[in-house]
């Protein structure tokens, strides 16, 4: 069986460990190259989610960008170790992909992931990742003993100060001294994987709860009833949709179902879907083919956003596969994810209308500023001078929450992990 395009292929321009912690490349007996990435970088916290990507690349020197060249895989074999962990039992899982996910690791520990690629049996290569523990962050859980409220927001707290607070502050200090302050980028994303929570949280038991079909849908399913519910063309197919929302609101289906998306051969389905929003930043394919320059830059007029919004859709259409496969990557792994979500954020920020000349710290003190970055983040960049801008009058808007977020309290406490 053919190894999923998306873990066929590394982002051009980028390594594997530019996506999160990654193993040596072991070559197999044709010359295949595999090499293992872990969303998360050791020592990873206690208790969390550890996800993780076997890369099956072809040779070197093979014709890549003509995807003539895949490798073949029909079997993978992952096993947990731990050299110091006596309590812990070995984990087995053989799957047909290459995606892994486990927890249960205890802190001051080490554990070994270990994945034996097969073909018809034979072991085209063995691939190793090892990681230490910590434990999680004392303050955080000493302000979570003392706070109830929504049951979802401890599992998104600890997330994004545990799991993702030291991508968070390199991004943000990458986009220097007039960019985006560590604390503006932490609460755009705590903004969005609070929406979209990681399985296993129990904001998303919620949302399983809430589904009226306990099964995950397929890709074809899923992206049928997308397109079905948005051109209201089968009922049917729109009652899916309804039946399965909010199952595929938790982040890990819906990049399950993205990925599964890129194997269309028929379509292909991804040329219409450069709108789908994913990873812990719920970044759009088509605005990170413009973040990287992989499509043209699009700013809106506003009253006219339908339009610049056609444009951008059209220009995700002529965007390679190859390009398309390496932005799915980018926005799958948090830490690439994170990376591109501060270089939007700093690209919004500082066009000639905006606020070019502020400073990363008086950035944040200013609520227009905030809630005017935070609207054209959810909505797409506009033309407007800045004296005409303006905000959306919705309640649920994200900009309300932004600025309080940057503020020193809770629920993230800047003033602690992001100042």
């Amino acid at each position: 069986m053919t190894v999923r395009r998306v873990e066929s292929r590394l982002p051009p321009g980028l390594s594997a460990g530019d996506l999160g912690q990654a193993s040596g490349e072991v070559l197999g007996p044709s010359g295949e190259r595999f090499v293992l990435v872990s969303y998360l970088e050791s020592p990873v916290p206690e208790q969390t989610r550890l996800d993780y990507v076997l890369f099956a690349l072809p040779p070197a020197g093979s014709n890549e960008n003509l995807w003539l060249d895949y490798v073949d895989v029909d079997e993978y074999r992952w096993e947990v170790t731990s050299p110091t962990d006596p309590q812990f039992a070995p984990i087995l899982s053989v799957g047909d992909t290459g995606c892994f996910w486990w927890e249960g690791q205890r802190p001051s520990h080490q554990y070994v992931i270990t994945v034996t690629p097969r073909l018809k049996g034979a072991i085209l290569a063995t691939v190793q990742l090892t990681q230490g523990t910590r434990e999680r962050e004392p303050r955080l859980e000493a302000k979570l003993a003392r706070k109830r409220k929504d049951p979802g927001e401890p599992d998104s707290q600890r997330e994004l100060i545990n799991d993702f607070g030291d991508f968070v502050r390199t991004a943000a200090a990458a986009t220097g001294t007039n960019g985006i302050s560590a604390r503006v980028l932490a609460a755009i994303l705590y903004m969005e994987l609070n929406a979209r929570p990681k399985d296993g949280t129990r904001r998303a038991d919620m949302y399983r709860r809430r589904s009226r079909i306990n099964r995950t849908p397929t890709w074809v399913e899923w992206t049928s009833a997308e397109v079905r519910q948005h051109f209201n063309q089968s009922q049917k197919l729109v009652h899916l949709a309804t039946d399965f929302y909010p199952l595929t609101e938790i982040r890990c289906i819906e990049t399950v179902l993205a990925g599964d998306m890129f194997d269309d051969t028929v379509g292909p389905r991804v040329t219409l879907f450069g709108g789908k929003t994913l990873g812990v930043g719920q970044i759009g394919l088509s605005t990170a083919a413009m973040v990287i320059g992989a499509a043209p830059w699009v700013e809106g007029t506003p009253g006219k956003l339908s339009e610049a919004h056609g444009k951008v859709d059209q220009n995700w259409r002529v965007v390679p596969l190859l390009a398309k496969v390496g932005i799915f990557n980018r926005l799958r792994f948090p830490k690439a994810n994170i990376t591109l979500t501060a270089q939007l954020l700093d690209r919004l920020k500082n066009r000639a209308n905006r606020y070019p000349t502020t400073g990363a710290g008086a950035f944040w003190q200013d609520e227009f500023a905030v809630s005017l970055l935070a609207t054209e983040y959810n909505h797409g960049p506009t033309d407007s001078a800045l004296a005409d801008a303006r905000l959306p009058s919705g309640r649920d808007e994200n900009w309300r929450r932004a600025v309080r977020f940057v503020k020193p309290s809770y629920p993230i406490y800047p003033e602690l992990f992001f100042p």
